[in-house]
């Protein structure tokens, strides 16, 4: 039995030593990755009306990871040692499957806040009556009523940075 264990021993792979430990380069490539993917998750909820690369929160980090892997593998023939260890890939698609929960909808920070904020005073119509009975009995800091500042949340097609839908 005691051979048999030793045989195993001997076939085992060498240790992963520094494979798995992201270097500084993988966190710097987060640093220019995050807030590109943050920007464009929100734009293109925006311009799409509520939906766009954010339906899947991890549908963009499997594509990002994806391309990663494509330069991996040319990094590979032509600079093995600028390649992406295991560890660096799986902390990149960690830290942006992260941020694809964060920002997976049109400005739905975990959970609903954004439509919660918002909501009452877009779908305020004379038929509802919510203009006279709801929107007085909710506090003026925890809802947005400027409709202008909300088309651009409801219907898309519009700029989510402009100052005036910041300061909303």
């Amino acid at each position: 039995m005691s051979s048999r264990i030793s045989t195993l021993a001997q076939t085992s792979p060498p240790p992963l030593r520094g494979v798995l430990r992201p270097r500084a380069r993988a966190l710097v490539a987060l640093l220019l990755l995050v807030p590109a993917f943050v920007v464009l998750m929100v734009w293109g909820n925006w311009m799409a009306g509520g939906t766009g690369p954010g339906g899947s929160m991890f549908g963009p980090a499997v594509a990002l990871l994806f391309l990663l892997t494509l330069l991996n593998r040319w990094l590979r023939r032509r600079r093995p040692r600028w390649c992406f260890t295991p560890g660096e890939m799986v902390t990149i698609y960690s830290v942006v499957a992260i941020t694809a929960a964060m920002t997976g909808s049109a400005w739905d920070w975990f959970g609903a806040l954004a439509p919660a904020i918002t909501y009452p005073a877009w779908a305020a119509s004379p038929s509802n009556g919510w203009a006279d009975s709801m929107l007085p009995n909710l506090p003026a800091w925890l809802i947005i009523t400027d409709r202008e500042v909300l088309r651009g949340f409801y219907a898309g097609d519009t700029w989510p940075y402009r100052a005036d839908i910041l300061r909303a």
